[in-house]
């Protein structure tokens, strides 16, 4: 048998090792500008997507335009949180909030 010595790396280091490559990624940068674009792209096409689905022609289910409606509104609910998060936390939604972390 033999026993490893496991030493223990400070937070600070970790978190500054963290903190550093998030700040220097240009991925990051790169992937939230192409988000916003592509949910300005993707707005048109989901409208419409409701509007046939919401058409008697269709007969698609309640349920469903229901669920696609709700689904529209909360990720529009999202972006006053995520705008908040950021300005308040210094953070993404997804750092600052346990539900999209």
């Amino acid at each position: 048998r033999s026993t490893a010595t496991l030493r223990a790396i400070p937070l600070d280091a970790v978190e500054l090792t963290t903190q550093t490559l998030a700040a220097n990624s240009a991925l990051t940068s790169t992937a939230d500008e192409l988000a916003g674009s592509l949910f300005g792209a993707s707005l048109l096409p989901w409208l419409a997507m409701l509007y046939w689905l919401k058409h008697p022609k269709t007969q698609a289910p309640r349920g469903v335009c229901f669920g696609l409606t709700y689904l529209l509104a909360f990720v529009f609910g999202s972006i006053p949180a995520a705008i908040g998060a950021g300005a308040l936390y210094g953070a993404s939604l997804a750092d600052a909030d346990w539900l999209h972390g």
